[in-house]
């Protein structure tokens, strides 16, 4: 039974949405530079790209379910631990590491737009882990006509953060001074190890 699982995919698309990393400084700098359509444009890049790493985890974890049925709890309990080793690292980075500035970041000077968020967002590798790892929650066991489904509630939720970052970019770039980003990136990495070990108790 997937409790409250509408609830929970809608807040793990927050969680990764509220994340002050790259991506998030690059859509804050283009509603800065290139104003609110630009930075709109890019926010749903940002958010139609976690929709299609939702889809496709959770369709590889129906069908990993299907296989494993038997496994179940073993798979739910190997997936959240993932994910709660996962929050632990990011919230060491956010406590160790300096927070990023646009200026630094690998991104500084791109073409802006919906294609070129929705690329740089797929290219990033730790964002496919963690939804892979939220997948094996959720317990789909074959039921293709939720992955869709419950892919839209993390979408729904990534998109407010990113619409965030592009409506208030001026505000929220003077805000998000160090300090600020690294607070948001350590409850970003907070609610995410939260995930994992809220499945761990329910697994277990």
């Amino acid at each position: 039974m997937n409790e409250l699982a509408e609830v929970r995919a809608f807040l793990f698309g927050l969680a990764l949405g509220a994340a002050v990393g790259p991506i998030a400084l690059y859509v804050i700098h283009v509603g800065l530079t290139r104003g609110r359509r630009a930075a709109v444009d890019c926010a749903l890049g940002v958010a139609v790209a976690d929709f299609t790493y939702a889809v496709v985890a959770l369709a590889v974890g129906a069908r990993l379910e299907g296989w494993l049925a038997a496994y179940r709890t073993t798979l739910s309990g190997a997936s959240s631990a993932v994910l709660l080793g996962l929050g632990a690292w990011l919230c060491w980075s956010a406590l160790t590491r300096p927070p990023a500035r646009y200026e630094q970041t690998r991104f500084a000077g791109r073409v802006t737009g919906f294609a070129t968020t929705y690329a740089l967002t797929l290219a990033n590798p730790l964002t496919i882990l963690l939804f892979l790892s939220f997948a094996g929650q959720l317990q789909l066991t074959g039921h293709w006509e939720d992955v869709p489904y419950y892919a839209t509630f993390i979408f729904l939720g990534s998109l407010p953060a990113q619409l965030t970052y592009a409506f208030v970019g001026a505000g929220m770039h003077k805000l998000l001074q160090p300090a600020g980003i690294r607070a948001a990136n350590l409850l970003s990495a907070l609610a995410i190890a939260g995930f994992g070990t809220y499945g761990l108790v329910r697994a277990f």
